[in-house]
């Protein structure tokens, strides 16, 4: 009786203390965190570590908006001493950012760009046409996402990282410290391209990961969600 009470008083302990919440402390040298949370703020240390550990000979981005995300991975992309290449449908070039010199902007509409000017942009820079780390935030659009997919992982290369944000979208998302924010339901948009792509059904609200397709899977529920897939076998 002893114990149980014990473990009793431990775990309401914790619970007060917030125990079960957990804050992001940023190390990333240079990286200015934003001031205010938002629906990526939960993902900005995974995306640099996804960035990072893929060792790519340049990184894509795909959807600029504010720059939350490209300053992360522009971060990256210094630590590698490589280049980046980010493309929006909205002129995203004026936003400010350190080391510019390696940061490329296109305004122009993802897929057509992967499926033209993707090969030339990287003739031009004496670089490969297959791409090792690509982050895709866009639309969130079902129809979008898929034809980002068909286009993209052709341009993926093999042992490749590519991450898609707001695959757990909602009205309300949640981030590990507790805090919540507002977003839009996209019908789960994302993730249900994703799963055409892998042949698979996720509950988007878990951790999980997988391996299916020839991809190693891994998914944040959190903030909107992040799935993270890793070219690991020719398709």
């Amino acid at each position: 009786m002893g114990i149980k009470f014990s473990r009793l008083i431990r775990r309401a302990g914790f619970m007060l203390s917030k125990g079960r919440e957990y804050k992001q402390d940023f190390h990333i040298s240079g990286f200015k965190p934003p001031v205010r949370k938002n629906d990526i703020y939960d993902h900005l240390n995974s995306l640099y570590w996804h960035a990072m550990e893929a060792r790519p000979e340049y990184l894509v981005e795909l959807g600029t908006r504010g720059g939350e995300s490209t300053k992360v991975l522009l971060c990256a992309a210094r630590d590698l001493d490589v280049k980046m290449l980010s493309v929006d449908i909205n002129d995203c070039g004026g936003i400010e950012v350190d080391d510019k010199g390696r940061w490329t902007f296109i305004q122009s509409d993802d897929v057509e760009f992967g499926q033209r000017g993707f090969q030339e942009w990287c003739h031009e820079n004496n670089l490969s046409s297959k791409a090792g780390f690509v982050f895709i935030d866009t639309s969130h659009l079902y129809d979008h996402t898929r034809a980002e997919i068909d286009v993209w992982v052709k341009n993926l290369a093999l042992g490749g990282t590519m991450i898609f944000h707001d695959t757990n979208m909602g009205n309300v998302y949640a981030r590990l410290d507790g805090s919540l924010g507002y977003g839009w339901d996209n019908n789960r948009g994302v993730i249900r391209a994703i799963e055409d792509l892998l042949g698979r059904r996720y509950d988007e609200n878990a951790f999980f990961v997988d391996y299916a397709a020839g991809f190693l899977i891994r998914h944040y529920p959190n903030c909107s969600g992040m799935t993270v897939i890793k070219k690991m076998a020719v398709l």
